[in-house]
């Protein structure tokens, strides 16, 4: 079966998944493995018919805890089945990046509990301080239009969840990768903690 991403990191992202349960791709028999890649010919001739400007695919498959594939306990979780959780998940993370994107601290607060906290460095500046404060900075002054982000990777078992963000464009030039966790409060993703590193750019001057 194939399912359309409804947070895609670029357009088109879709999730092609086999209707019997197994842990990994290599469990799949020969004919299964044969029908998964079938599903994707016909789904590539869909794509391409419906947008001949399209010049290329990237299909990826994760293998593993260390590839972030989703493990036997993300397949009994309470709160649905591994598609919804990731949805859920992702659906958080980007309240975070449109909340920094555009300075909307309602989103911000949505996607973050109340007690969480933000750690990282901008060259010998440190920032470890509680995530009101990133709230308040980014409705001071919003990442900007220039802020572009993708979100890499989500890891989640049971309750608990970690999410990747790069992004580009911070105020015009910063950019990072903040490394997100998340917890399923009252059957609630929240992110309970930031943590980022400083890749590139500087800091704009101060006006």
């Amino acid at each position: 079966m194939a399912v359309a991403d409804r947070f895609p990191v670029t357009p088109g992202h879709t999730l092609v998944l086999p209707t019997r349960h197994v842990v990994q791709l290599f469990d799949l028999s020969d004919s299964e493995i044969a029908d998964v890649w079938q599903l994707l010919k016909r789904l590539r001739d869909e794509y391409v018919s419906a947008d001949e400007d399209i010049l290329g695919f990237n299909v990826g498959i994760n293998v593993g805890r260390r590839a972030a594939m989703a493990t036997e306990q993300q397949q009994s979780t309470r709160a649905g089945t591994p598609i919804d959780d990731y949805e859920a998940i992702a659906a958080t993370v980007q309240l975070y990046i449109e909340g920094s994107a555009e300075g909307d601290a309602a989103k911000l607060s949505a996607g973050f509990h109340a007690d969480a906290q933000m750690y990282g460095a901008v060259g010998d500046d440190r920032y470890d301080e509680p995530i009101t404060e990133y709230i308040k900075l980014m409705a001071e002054s919003p990442g900007g239009e220039t802020l572009r982000a993708r979100i890499t990777s989500i890891v989640q078992a049971g309750d608990a969840a970690s999410a990747t963000v790069v992004e580009d464009g911070f105020w015009g030039t910063l950019s990072f990768v903040s490394f997100l966790t998340l917890s399923r409060i009252e059957d609630r993703w929240r992110i309970v903690n930031k943590n980022f590193a400083h890749t590139g750019g500087q800091m704009p001057a101060e006006e």
